[in-house]
């Protein structure tokens, strides 16, 4: 007997589920704004990760005396901006 009404339950539990996805995936505008904020976030999320894994591994640098290789070419690049 409670097979049979947890059975029932799942049913329809799946129907509202297929209903829910007939709804969103017949809106195409929905998918796409989602994506694109999706996407948007990734990016930002992204961008912020490296700048912070760079000001971090800049700091310890300097904290290390820096990297010579790295400070001539550095100087080198400067030099030849057109200031």
């Amino acid at each position: 007997m409670t097979d049979n009404i947890e059975e029932k339950e799942i049913i329809k539990n799946v129907k509202r589920l297929v209903t829910a996805m007939e709804v969103v995936y017949n809106k195409p505008g929905i998918i796409f704004w989602r994506g694109f904020i999706r996407g948007v976030g990734y990016g930002l999320g992204a961008t912020v990760g490296v700048a912070i894994v760079l000001l971090f591994l800049s700091w310890l640098a300097s904290q290390l005396g820096g990297i010579p290789a790295l400070t001539e070419w550095l100087n080198k690049f400067s030099k030849n901006l057109p200031l």
